[in-house]
């Protein structure tokens, strides 16, 4: 599950379906999900998108279920939190 709109996330998912793997992309943000979404498809596997904040009490829960039910299982987790703290 990793953020859809470009970076590592995509690159992650776009190198996972190349290998074989259908997609999860958990995200606050529906930003990038077309671009990404092209580019699993055009390797020929499936991929399936969950808007949540994932700081949210049952996040985990919701993901979980909703990965389940799109795929029946998990096989690969990758955490890709997309955080950025700047100071002096």
């Amino acid at each position: 599950m990793l953020p859809a709109e470009a970076g590592l996330g995509q690159g992650y998912s776009v190198a996972l379906a190349e290998a074989g793997a259908d997609i999860v992309i958990a995200s606050r943000k529906t930003i990038g999900w077309d671009k990404t979404r092209a580019l699993i498809e055009s390797k020929g596997r499936h991929i399936h998108f969950i808007q949540v904040d994932l700081t949210a009490r049952n996040a985990a829960s919701t993901v979980i279920e909703s990965v389940i039910n799109a795929f029946g299982h998990i096989d690969i987790l990758v955490n890709n939190a997309k955080t950025i703290r700047r100071a002096p």
